[in-house]
């Protein structure tokens, strides 16, 4: 992953993809996080993410609730309209206040990335939710995202979309 700087090869995607996955082994030496790694590459490369959009939508269904959740953050961040419905109710399952430190910064950026398309699912959870983290959390995702489409010429920057999350408290 972290070699290939070279043209995309679709191959690739299974193990982006697979990568996603919670790896509890313990005491890695070579420091090994192949989740941040596949995160982080498809992030930084548009075509990619585009590329193994079809499999981070199945993956959106995984056994493995890290996958999902990083399936889910990806899918935002690529802001496919058509993701918004499946990709908004896993994200906001992280931001409640949870043991899983960064994935509620990870969640508001995503949904701030998926702009206005992800504004009718973010007020209509506004109505229910009950955890004050996640109200909160909302609340700021909406104004953000109200900001930048009544002012166009501001420019929401990609920047801030990195991964670092300690799944299972490690």
């Amino acid at each position: 992953i972290n070699c290939s700087e070279g043209p995309f090869r679709s191959t690739l995607s299974a193990v982006l993809v697979e990568a996603l996955r919670y790896d509890p082994i313990d005491s890695w030496t070579c420091h090994a996080n192949n989740e941040a790694d596949a995160t982080n590459y498809l992030i930084n490369r548009p075509a990619a993410l585009k590329e193994c959009a079809p499999m981070l939508r199945s993956a959106l269904y995984s056994s493995d609730g890290q996958q999902r959740f990083l399936a889910a953050y990806l899918l935002g961040v690529g802001s496919d309209p058509s993701d918004t419905g499946a990709v908004c109710p896993l994200l906001f399952e992280q931001l409640k206040d949870n043991d899983i430190p960064n994935d509620e910064g990870m969640a508001v950026r995503s949904l701030t990335w998926m702009g206005g398309a992800a504004l009718p699912y973010i007020e209509a959870e506004l109505l229910w939710v009950v955890d004050e983290q996640a109200r909160e959390l909302l609340t700021r995702a909406k104004a953000t995202i109200t900001y930048y489409l009544e002012n166009r010429e501001a420019s929401s920057q990609r920047g801030g979309l990195y991964v670092c999350i300690f799944w299972d408290g490690k």
